[in-house]
């Protein structure tokens, strides 16, 4: 008897090429599990409600935050903010344009927001919100869309016209040219518009549609805008995420989803070829990103009114898909994730702590890993599979889910494997299950998982094993 090792999949999900030509540490399939450093893979925690004493209005949340100043979180949803205290959520702001997009930058015990429609305005997280003493004359009739902090100045960015405006040093209440306040205008006429602003340590980098620019030098007098790439650029704001000095994002190129990472010295890497199919589901430009525990999380929308994500683990470079968990923006207090989820599958807009309990907000998680297409038929063999052997967690008393897929077709038989552990303290455990179905086909695949409520699954390792014998005349 021989065998086919399933070490791991630690290299992630591959969707880009046919499951029989990924690598054996990637996966054909995997949606709702994490994968460690060492290829283990098991279901991802689930989400709770901050605010269950509180329901919001309308259909999304257009933006969310942690003001650590007031010790507030602070979500953005129709046309109000809302302070989330308690598990209670109390409108702080109101008459905002109704769906407008907020961004926030907390800057010297304020907390400021720019959407696009209305004047840039802070809250000290006490009394009540404010605009700047001297705006600049522009923002009387264009609205600032993305603001963020660097080098000791506030920064603003309009999306129509693309114009930067900043404030004086260490005073977001001036903006005057007399106090070295100041304003650009990026490539006015290529009839693309400003798509967002992030601070990296060699400069702020602004984003448009199609091109990328940075602002360099420490004062107004030395400030240079070089314009780094005319072909690239962002298609979704959120996207953008500074994770070590990398800048994070989405960009649409002819038609094609891709992210990139843009290092500090101007070089740009794509890193999604593994999920180009993943990405061409994407129907519209709206994508929320964070950056949490190792890993680049982006949520987009699809098809059929879905959010999905995909993450990228920048530590061992890999992918993974995953459902129920998307967001419209994400933030994170210490080492707390949280989400402003849409309204979908009949739920109102909420804020979430992600990344927390085995539930979906009391819905089941459904997670599943499958394996590459493994060769079993050939010009003088067949291999007859005969015992599946896998290394699990003893995790509860609930029983993991496996498939066998003969030629890309699922068997109707599904083993079970229970999980719960035989005796007091034991953690992991070995099962061999015997195979009791015709594997005679040309490819087989196994699928792991499980799609029943408290029931997560953490499978080490798996083993086939087979006999080889004559091949069937069909």
């Amino acid at each position: 008897m021989q065998k086919i090792e399933i070490a791991d999949f630690k290299r992630g999900l591959n969707t880009n090429d046919a499951a029989h030509a990924i690598e054996p540490d990637q996966a054909a399939e995997l949606l709702n599990v994490d994968v460690r450093r060492k290829g283990r893979v098991f279901t991802r925690n689930g989400k709770t409600s901050l605010h269950p004493g509180s329901a919001l209005p309308g259909t999304k949340v257009n933006g969310a935050t942690y003001f650590k100043n007031a010790s507030l979180h602070i979500c953005a949803v129709t046309t109000f903010i809302y302070k989330i205290v308690e598990g209670t959520a109390t409108a702080v702001l109101g008459n905002l344009t109704s769906g407008a997009q907020v961004h926030f930058a907390a800057w010297n015990t304020k907390l400021w927001i720019a959407n696009g429609a209305e004047t840039p305005s802070y809250f000290n997280g006490i009394s009540t919100w404010a605009n700047p003493a001297t705006p600049p004359a522009e923002w009387t009739t264009v609205k600032p869309n993305y603001i963020c902090e660097h080098e000791n100045r506030l920064w603003t960015l309009t999306a129509a016209s693309s114009q930067l405006h900043w404030c004086a040093l260490d005073n977001a209440e001036d903006w005057t040219t007399a106090d070295n306040a100041g304003s650009h205008q990026f490539a006015p006429n290529d009839g693309w518009g400003g798509v967002g602003i992030v601070s990296q340590k060699s400069g702020l980098v602004v984003f448009k549609n199609y091109s990328i620019y940075k602002v360099t030098g420490k004062t107004p007098v030395s400030f240079q805008f070089p314009n780094l790439y005319n072909d690239i650029g962002c298609c979704a704001p959120r996207s953008i995420v500074n994770i070590e000095n990398r800048i994070f994002f989405l960009s649409r190129n002819k038609g094609e989803y891709i992210v990139y990472i843009l290092d500090d010295s101007g070089t740009l890497t794509p890193i999604s070829q593994d999920i180009a199919p993943t990405l061409a589901a994407i129907t519209t430009n709206v994508a929320a990103a964070v950056s949490y525990k190792g890993k680049y999380i982006l949520s987009f929308f699809t098809t059929g009114s879905t959010y999905k994500t995909v993450s990228y683990n920048y530590r061992t470079n890999s992918w993974e898909h995953g459902s129920g968990d998307a967001c419209s923006c994400y933030y994170t207090v210490d080492d707390a994730l949280y989400g402003g989820r849409p309204a979908i599958n009949g739920n109102t807009p909420s804020v979430y702590t992600v990344d927390t309990g085995t539930n979906d907000a009391d819905t089941a998680i459904t997670s599943y890993v499958k394996t590459r297409n493994y060769l079993l038929e050939g010009a003088d063999y067949t291999k007859q599979l005969r015992y599946l052997i896998v290394w699990v967690k003893a995790s509860g008393a609930w029983n993991m889910d496996i498939n066998i897929y003969i030629d890309d077709k699922a068997d109707t038989t599904t083993l079970k494997v229970p999980l719960g552990p035989r005796y007091t303290g034991e953690t992991t455990k070995r099962e061999v299950i015997p195979i009791n179905v015709d594997t005679q086909g040309n490819m087989i695949a196994i699928k792991f998982g499980t799609s029943t409520i408290n029931q997560p699954f953490e499978l080490y390792r798996a083993e086939l094993y087979y006999d080889i014998a004559q091949p069937e005349i069909r």
